[in-house]
């Protein structure tokens, strides 16, 4: 076979043989003042998103990026963005990514109340839903875990509970006595989807996680003697794509955050 021809040959075999690259994707979220991005498919330089005339160059947290806190980012929930990604190598992409915007929420029942257990949320003026009640009830998720051992691990045999920090980290511990059977999960919440406050003092708060590279969907009713009962909606998953996952609860809450430490 002549040396240019069997040249040809191998170079498309090469090619034939070569992988396809996979697609660059990005998620967009926000969380409180913030933008936040995730890319998949390319190791990244810099990301920025261009939307309502103004741009907001972002900076890298863990396996995120995030923007700085801008009021302006409020009003972006249910637009589309141009998200600019400049990979370590090769041309910068754009891409056109539909930001997440508020979920509608049906009131959780209210629950009877417990004979004997004292009301922990009191009245509010006024039931509210959407920002104004989470603002009212924000104070109540901050630093604070669903548990159902609210004495704590290791006064009972297994604990299970949720804890909400104040900076929006957010751990899921399953703590046992068995060594290698714990689950330590840790997130941070990307998103406020909603939230009520009723007029018995009842509340519920509906937020997207992000944790190790997905996004899953939990939906919480709390009594006023605190009470909480949950859904949760697994990678990828929400109200808009059909039925929970799994149901969670009855937990009790109860003040004070907790990593998976103890």
């Amino acid at each position: 076979m002549p040396a240019r021809l069997l040249a040809l040959t191998v170079l498309l075999a090469a090619l034939l043989a070569a992988p396809a690259q996979a697609a660059v994707t990005a998620t967009v979220a926000i969380s409180g003042d913030r933008l936040i991005v995730t890319i998949k498919g390319t190791k990244v330089k810099a990301v920025s998103v261009v939307a309502g005339g103004k741009t907001y160059t972002l900076s890298k947290d863990r396996t995120r990026w995030r923007s700085k806190k801008s009021a302006a980012v409020a009003a972006l929930a249910g637009k589309t963005v141009r998200v600019k990604v400049r990979p370590q190598r090769g041309a910068t992409k754009t891409l056109s990514v539909k930001v997440p915007a508020p979920l509608p929420k049906a009131p959780p029942p209210v629950d009877a109340p417990i004979p004997g257990v004292p009301v922990l949320f009191p009245p509010p003026a006024a039931a509210t839903t959407g920002n104004a009640a989470f603002e009212a009830i924000k104070g109540y998720l901050a630093d604070s875990r669903f548990t159902d051992c609210p004495a704590g691990w290791p006064n009972c045999v297994v604990e299970e509970r949720y804890s909400h920090f104040a900076d929006g980290t957010h751990w899921y511990c399953r703590l046992t006595s068995t060594s290698g059977s714990d689950i330590r999960s840790v997130g941070e919440i990307a998103q406020i989807a909603g939230a009520e406050h009723n007029a018995d003092g009842s509340w519920g708060v509906e937020y997207y996680l992000s944790s190790y590279g997905s996004t899953t969907f939990y939906s919480w009713s709390v009594s006023n003697q605190g009470v909480a009962t949950g859904r949760y909606w697994g990678p990828g998953r929400s109200p808009q794509t059909g039925a929970p996952d799994q149901q969670l609860g009855p937990l009790q809450w109860a003040r004070g955050a907790r990593d998976c430490s103890y």
